[in-house]
């Protein structure tokens, strides 16, 4: 399948779930919403009211990250989760917390290992690291929902690579885009002032939300479709 087609049948797939599965899953995305603004505004406010402190400012930071990773991480499993549930002849959703608790070990020793080769590569110089992050970067479905990879027979990142071969250029443009995307429109938030600063985090978050959630959806059709081939 060449690249055009892949894309535009892994569209067509997400434009057909996509408010299907915010319906489905508008509770648990509107408590990750609120755990993740709760704790921005703490951080927020600590940094903007220890400017001079180097260590708070730091931390604050440090804070924000890993708001954003836990956000991350948590629509990199629910997403193919509620995707795989719509096309199962069962009506029935799987249970988050259940497959989440199954699937965050495996998860975290695979993305520690990719995480790993990234930084090593990235010594060498800059763009091999992306090369290489670009190349994994479908390694979470291939540890959720692999069956060769459950019983122990391919590596994870070994597959992930044979995958993205002959689509690079696709995958490499979609990462991009979303990490682009999001660091353009959080910052623009951020740098709001006054009274309308809550709402302008608040909107940003929203809508960044919305579009990882298409992003990360057009990712599992892809992987999907490439798995078949």
């Amino acid at each position: 399948m060449t690249a055009a087609k892949l894309i535009l049948n892994s569209m067509q797939n997400t434009n057909r779930i996509y408010w299907r599965f915010i319906s489905s899953s508008w509770h648990i995305l509107l408590l990750i919403t609120l755990f993740v603004q709760a704790h921005l505004q703490v951080f927020l406010y600590f940094s903007r009211n220890n400017q001079q402190d180097q260590a708070i400012q730091i931390l604050s930071q440090f804070g924000i990250g890993t708001l954003g990773l836990l956000e991350a991480v948590f629509l990199l499993v629910l997403i193919p989760l509620r995707t795989q549930d719509f096309s199962s002849a069962d009506a029935s959703l799987t249970p988050y917390w259940k497959f989440f608790s199954n699937k965050i070990g495996p998860l975290t020793i695979e993305g520690i290992r990719m995480t790993a080769f990234v930084v090593l590569w990235s010594f060498l110089l800059l763009i091999p690291g992306i090369y290489k992050q670009t190349k994994w970067y479908l390694m979470p479905f291939v540890v959720m929902f692999d069956k060769n990879y459950e019983a122990g027979e391919v590596d994870a990142l070994k597959r992930s690579n044979k995958l993205v071969t002959g689509i690079f250029p696709l995958v490499f443009f979609l990462m991009i885009f979303d990490f682009t995307f999001n660091l353009v429109v959080d910052n623009y938030s951020l740098s709001v002032e006054g009274p309308l600063r809550w709402a302008a985090i608040t909107g940003a978050s929203l809508l960044t939300m919305g579009v990882s959630i298409y992003t990360y959806s057009l990712f599992f059709q892809i992987y999907k479709l490439r798995d078949k081939e």
